[in-house]
């Protein structure tokens, strides 16, 4: 929902007036996290979700289930001494339905492909694209051939989703595959977790190994932020 935010979504129409919301990447709090997507989502509700590039999230139920973990479950193991074994095995059996409905209502992600597009290539005559597709972290290679090139405007070296109809939102910085000292120089699938303003960083985590990086784009990540900080300048 972010990556809509900073490169889809109408900055003045998808505005979040709470600001705790509107800036919850810059911590972990996961209730400013769903307040950012439930105010998207229910915005979204006037055009019955066709702005946002995953149209089918205005339809589920996530953010309610997601509410459920966060408030009843999340909290009470936070919060609390260390549950018995016990204790955590009926707390599993209570909240794994709720789970399992997040991923039942999540479905629909499987018609949509985590993309990286490094080439296009002539052959017989023909342009063709060399796609990597990202199912886990171990990407699957496909070639197709170039029948729509709107395909052409994701960066070689970024992260995207592509539709069924070859429509695409970039997500960087928000994934990004990283090859660093933290990684031993492996390239590794990385995801965004908080920006670090005092230290200019974007703190990330490996996918493949569940440790810290540091991401790449911080400055890229302060332009995106500009588009759903502040109010438009025509805006009271």
């Amino acid at each position: 929902m972010l990556a809509d935010a900073f490169h889809r979504l109408d900055a003045k129409k998808y505005f979040v007036q709470d600001a705790g919301a509107r800036r919850a990447y810059n911590g972990f709090s996961m209730s400013s996290r769903l307040d950012f997507i439930k105010t998207i989502l229910e915005l979204a509700k006037d055009n019955s979700g066709n702005d946002l590039f995953i149209s089918e999230l205005i339809n589920t139920s996530i953010l309610d289930s997601a509410y459920q973990l966060q408030d009843d479950f999340r909290n009470k193991i936070s919060h609390t001494a260390t549950a018995t074994e016990r204790q955590q095995i009926n707390l599993i059996k209570t909240y794994q339905p709720v789970v399992d409905a997040i991923l039942s209502d999540l479905d629909f992600l499987a018609n949509y492909r985590m993309v990286r597009i490094p080439s296009l290539h002539n052959k017989h005559g023909n342009l063709y694209y060399r796609m990597e597709v990202y199912i886990g972290v171990v990407p699957d290679m496909l070639e197709e051939p170039l029948t729509d090139e709107k395909i052409t405007k994701i960066d070689s070296e970024h992260l995207a989703i592509l539709d069924a109809d070859n429509n695409a939102l970039d997500l960087y910085p928000m994934y990004q595959r990283l090859a660093s000292d933290e990684t031993h120089h492996e390239t590794h699938v990385c995801f965004f977790k908080q920006r670090k303003a005092k230290s200019l960083l974007l703190e990330g985590e490996s996918v493949q190994g569940a440790f810290p990086v540091n991401l790449n784009g911080y400055d890229e990540f302060e332009l995106f932020q500009k588009k759903i900080l502040d109010k438009m300048p025509d805006e009271p």
